[in-house]
Parts: structure tokens; C-alpha cells; sequence
């Protein structure tokens, strides 16, 4: 989430509009996206998960959740960078996220994690080539 807080700017000046999907109540969601500098970005509050469902994705395995990839990011993220250790976590910590460009309603790029240490290129995904603009 620090990453994506980060460019928040970049993503606007795309002309792309940033939408986050969360597992958790409003409060609870506002202060967590508000610790990552996300406090004017818009989001769904889907507490059953129903359109994590429709996007297609998947609850994690143990393996997807201690893998040796998720061990390392956790270790970057958790101790190098500072964000600790118990983790901020939202919701279902099963449920792997997703991140989705959408346009006229059409999925036009799409990234699904499958561990959730994966990182997607987030401007990649804002930068919509065949938009019109």
C-alpha cells in the first residue's frame, strides 16, 4: 500500500482513477488507507468479498501465504522498511487482491496475485493505451 500512496500523483496525472476494494467497515478502512497516504481515494466497502468474487480472485493457500517469496517480501517490508511486523491487516487474510484497469466497463489490464507478496506495476496498469483521452 506504501507503494501505491507513493504515486497516487502519477496515477492522476494519467487521467486514471484510483478505486480501492477492502474487506473491512468504512472507519476501519479510511484509517488504514489514510496510514498510506491514500485519504482522498475513492473505495468499495465489500465486506462478503462478493466483487473480489466476480473479479475472479482466489482465496490463498498456506503455501501462497508462507512461501519463501512471502517470508523475504515480509522481511523487507516488515523489517527493512520499517511497516512491522503484526501487519495492518483488513479483512480476510486469506483473500489475495488484485489490481484492475477498467474502462467503459471493460477489464483493459489486469494483475492477480498469486502470493501476496506479488507487486504490481501500478502505472503500467493506470496507463491505459487504448482509452481515449
Amino acid at each position: 500500500m506504501t507503494d501505491l500512496g507513493n504515486i497516487t500523483d502519477e496515477i492522476e496525472a494519467l487521467n486514471a482513477k484510483l478505486v480501492l476494494v477492502h474487506l473491512a467497515d468504512p472507519t476501519t478502512a479510511e484509517s488504514f488507507f489514510s496510514k498510506y497516504n491514500l485519504h482522498n481515494v475513492d473505495y468499495i466497502t465489500d465486506p462478503d468479498g462478493i466483487v473480489y468474487q466476480q473479479f475472479g480472485l482466489l482465496k490463498a493457500s498456506m503455501k501462497e501465504l508462507m512461501g519463501l517469496k512471502v517470508w523475504l517480501r515480509t522481511f523487507q517490508q516488515g523489517v527493512i522498511k520499517g511497516h512491522g511486523l503484526n501487519s495492518h491487516l483488513i479483512g480476510d487474510g486469506f483473500q489475495l487482491p488484485g489490481a484492475f484497469q477498467l474502462y467503459e466497463g471493460e477489464i483493459k489490464e489486469k494483475f492477480i496475485h498469486v502470493t501476496i507478496a506479488d507487486k504490481p506495476d501500478y502505472l503500467k496498469l493506470a496507463d491505459c493505451a487504448d482509452c481515449i483521452r
